[in-house]
């Protein structure tokens, strides 16, 4: 592929490296005009060779061996090549030095970002079916996939896991009772994995930007979602009663139990941009904060409070394991009391009202009453599912839990285990494990890890841990974290590998 042009038809190029040095001599590029010519750009070649020539006859090149051409920082691989070559204002490229890089494959990168906080702005509202976020995301799939957008490199293992669980539930309709019922709950588990890698394939091809629109998104569809669960459970708007479920908050969702955790992320996040941010920034997450409090509080959910804690601990942990530090251990206990007292305070103020006081009282219990239930509790399900599942390899079939004993578990795994037998189990364990170790692997290889991947890792493990007292299969923001947590890390790890193969090359004579 050989093009000629002016650098008013090039696009913004994204160089991985911060060797200040190393980059401008990489760039030494002239005010005017100049020639580029690429070679070796086939979409099946495994290496591409980029050389660029400025007017003036000085030229420097640099060549990239990666393990998949849509590696290569240069892009070569892509249609519309004009759009990827070099600024002539090395100003312009030293500015974006420390920004992931794109991945050029598609024509809709700049679009990727509304589509993000399209999805995840809707997230919250999910009372009715199908929601308008499942809606949205049929639609994104019909449009993206066929535009280019494809699925990153290094999710062949997860989506082999994904496979195998989707197979286990196909094999176990064959002792399927209420077969359309059946049918339709395998659509809907089948459809949460398309959730998932949406996502994943949305943050792995513009992480920066993607992030900031999720963010964005997220904390929009949470705070709609406290806002309506506080004023409904203090009856402060009209039709109160159609978002509150046994005299629990439930905002937008069906069910206090998925409401709540849905607002732990967020909260995290706002938690940590009110340590680093100032100014108006730290009071307007203080306030996005107390707003989230309230709506975990009015959900009166013991899962969501114990997702919180654990979330927290895993992030405390790893934050201070991977760089310690006096300042910050210091500053962390500062903000983290403030805090704390603000969390205390609003706790002893909702307290005052009888409503949350009894409320409070009741779900304090560590034992509730369905749980021990003389034939039907909780514990007694579970043990019969475990029974059944291990003496039956195929399961119950999709659903039919319900209809065999008439409550779930509560335990996302003894709940597959019994419903899609041996393999279904295998492949959802597999697929959580997977993230969870994919995380664990990066985090214990670098040092700067950010708190933005610390949350997404801690809330998608606690998440995951919850499951052991939740059925969580149908929990869209589950799959939301996972599939962040996969595309943020591919993303970094095609950052790491572009640089120091740039770096490698570019000190060759």
């Amino acid at each position: 592929m050989s093009w000629n042009g002016s650098p008013s038809d090039s696009a913004e190029w994204f160089f991985p490296t911060n060797d200040n040095r190393l980059f401008q001599r990489l760039t030494n590029l002239p005010a005017t005009g100049f020639n580029a010519r690429l070679t070796g750009s086939q979409p099946r070649e495994r290496a591409c060779r980029c050389r660029w020539t400025s007017t003036t006859g000085n030229g420097h090149s640099a060549v990239c061996s990666l393990p998949t051409v849509t590696l290569c920082p240069h892009t070569c691989n892509v249609r519309r090549p004009a759009a990827h070559l070099f600024r002539d204002d090395a100003r312009n490229m030293t500015a974006n030095k420390n920004t992931l890089p794109l991945d050029h494959s598609i024509d809709l990168g700049r679009y990727l970002p509304l589509v993000m906080f399209t999805l995840m702005a809707s997230s919250s509202i999910v009372v009715i079916e199908p929601a308008p976020f499942d809606l949205l995301t049929v639609l994104f799939l019909g449009i993206l996939v066929p535009m280019g957008l494809r699925i990153p490199a290094g999710m062949g293992m997860v989506l082999f896991y994904a496979g195998l669980f989707i197979l286990g539930n196909i094999l176990s309709f064959t002792d399927v009772e209420n077969f359309p019922a059946a049918f339709r709950y395998m659509a809907i588990t089948i459809f949460m994995f398309a959730i998932f890698l949406l996502t994943a394939c949305l943050v792995y091809h513009d992480p920066d930007r993607v992030m900031s629109a999720f963010w964005k998104g997220y904390l929009f569809a949470a705070l709609l979602a406290s806002l309506t669960g506080v004023l409904a459970y203090f009856d402060l708007i009209p039709n109160a009663e159609a978002f509150l479920k046994f005299g629990r908050a439930k905002g937008l969702f069906k069910d206090p139990n998925v409401y709540a955790p849905f607002l732990i992320a967020p909260l995290f996040y706002l938690a940590a941009r009110f340590i680093a941010d100032t100014g108006w920034k730290k009071l307007s997450a203080m306030a996005g904060f107390t707003i989230l409090v309230l709506g975990t509080l009015v959900g009166f959910s013991r899962g969501a409070i114990g997702n919180l804690v654990l979330a927290a601990l895993i992030f405390l942990t790893i934050k201070f394991a991977v760089k310690p530090s006096l300042q910050l251990f210091v500053r962390y206990v500062v903000y983290g009391s403030g805090i704390l007292l603000l969390t205390v305070a609003l706790l002893i103020g909702a307290l005052q009202t009888d409503k949350v006081s009894s409320m409070l009282a009741e779900r304090a219990k560590l034992v509730q009453s369905y749980d021990v239930e003389s034939g039907s509790g909780r514990f007694v399900v579970q043990k019969k599912n475990l029974i059944h599942g291990l003496s039956d390899p195929f399961g119950l079939g999709p659903g039919e839990e319900v209809l065999e004993y008439f409550i779930e578990p509560h335990n996302v795994y003894l709940y597959i285990l019994a419903e899609n037998g041996w393999l279904g189990f295998f492949g959802f364990v597999a697929f959580i494990v997977s993230g969870i170790r994919l995380g664990i692997s990066w985090i214990r290889r670098h040092r700067d890890i950010s708190d933005e991947y610390l949350i997404i890792f801690a809330v998608t493990t606690s998440t995951a841990l919850q499951s052991l007292l939740i059925d969580s299969i149908h929990w869209r923001h589950l799959f939301i974290l996972n599939g962040v947590l996969w595309g943020l890390t591919l993303a970094q790890r095609r950052r790491e590998s572009a640089t120091t193969v740039v770096l490698q090359n570019a000190r060759k004579p």
